[in-house]
């Protein structure tokens, strides 16, 4: 099971690396395009950044909450979750950015819908791949740097100081949980609509 913690992550960007890295060899298309996919690429970027700007904020605040209302641990894998979903959103938007206008050409060009669905998937599976590989490779941080937790003296319902009472290792992964969950809902609401409009 700790090889695929392990290996699962590297296969994944392995395999990330290669399709982003296939479908920039394709054709952007006329000087035209190219110009529209350098405007919305730089929208998106300064979109992306203030998005995460602003998300941190949050984040940090929600951190200090769930350490003071859990343990402080819990907010520490709140933190890591937060930036491994920043992280495939980052990634992601790059791909899409840069695949959009690729996907345009190929079916502008070949007139047909093969090769522009093979740039379309080529250009997800980034994103696809990057949340996968992520949040093992998050969840392989938080499992071995509070690996303690697992032990059986620490599997036991504790108390903390006002009285709300949890396991530590499975509100740690609850923790890190929601910290990949609520950057992904704004990267979903904001980047989605943002990037489609």
């Amino acid at each position: 099971m700790e090889l695929l913690f392990f290996f699962g992550p590297i296969l994944a960007f392995g395999l990330m690396v290669f399709n982003f890295v296939s479908f920039l060899k394709e054709p952007e298309g006329n000087e035209r395009m190219k110009e529209i996919s350098l405007r919305i690429r730089q929208g998106a970027d300064a979109f992306i950044n203030h998005e995460y700007r602003t998300v941190a904020i949050y984040v940090a605040i929600i951190a200090f909450v769930l350490s003071f209302l859990t343990a402080w641990y819990v907010g520490v894998a709140f933190v890591i979750g937060a930036f491994m979903s920043s992280l495939a959103g980052y990634l992601g938007m790059k791909a899409a950015t840069r695949a959009n206008v690729r996907v345009s050409e190929a079916a502008r060009s070949k007139k047909r819908i093969g090769p522009a669905l093979k740039v379309a998937f080529q250009g997800g599976s980034v994103m696809g791949l990057s949340v996968g590989a992520l949040a093992l490779l998050g969840l392989n941080v938080v499992a071995n740097l509070f690996k303690s937790q697992l032990s059986k003296e620490q599997l036991i319902i504790v108390t903390n100081h006002i009285g709300v009472n949890f396991i530590p290792f499975a509100m740690t992964i609850s923790g890190y949980s929601l910290g990949c969950s609520i950057v992904a809902m704004f990267d979903r609401v904001g980047g989605g609509v943002y990037t489609k409009a």
